[in-house]
């Protein structure tokens, strides 16, 4: 199972440029790739767009009890 900043990498972002495409603060990436905080639903459905990978492969990063 991949990490978000495998993710990221894979899609050749940077955390800024993923902040800046997503409208989201780079604090927030940074906080998601290092599991201190989780996107809300609607910022993993950016993020899959973003990185080009399904939403259930952005899911699969973070903890299922935390997205249920």
């Amino acid at each position: 199972m991949p990490t978000l900043t495998e993710l990221r990498l894979k899609a050749g972002l940077t955390r800024s440029q993923v902040a800046c495409q997503g409208g989201f603060s780079p604090w927030s990436v940074i906080r998601w790739e290092t599991g201190k905080n989780i996107p809300l639903f609607d910022r993993m459905q950016k993020l899959s767009e973003i990185l080009g990978v399904s939403l259930q492969e952005v899911q699969s990063v973070f903890p299922r009890r935390a997205i249920s």
